[in-house]
């Protein structure tokens, strides 16, 4: 699909693809903060999550929902690993707004 593509295109070049899995959650935050999604992963009892504190699309995904699609390609594209989004603009107490996305086998 378009959205796909684009989310292929976004990432570029998947960086080391045969990097330990906690180099290429690395490598994936630092290249998403690059692109302002405000981006950290945690380590989970159900395996890793990257938490996206920063939704480029906010002001259209209601009207746009499939570009979260765009950004799990984006990220599986990175990761060379299959993702799954957990938790869609979510608020913190402070008002903060978040994404999920977990890593599946």
């Amino acid at each position: 699909s378009t959205l796909e593509s684009l989310g292929r295109a976004l990432a570029g070049p998947p960086p080391e693809r045969l990097a330990p899995l906690t180099r290429r959650l690395a490598l994936t935050v630092e290249r998403l903060n690059a692109m302002r999604y405000h981006a950290r992963w945690e380590a989970h009892i159900s395996g890793p999550r990257l938490v996206l504190g920063h939704c480029p699309y906010a002001a259209i995904i209601a009207r746009r929902p499939e570009l979260c699609q765009m950004d799990a390609v984006l990220l599986q594209t990175l990761l060379g690993a299959h993702v799954e989004q957990f938790a869609k603009l979510e608020q913190t107490e402070m008002g903060n707004v978040y994404c999920i996305f977990r890593l599946i086998d």
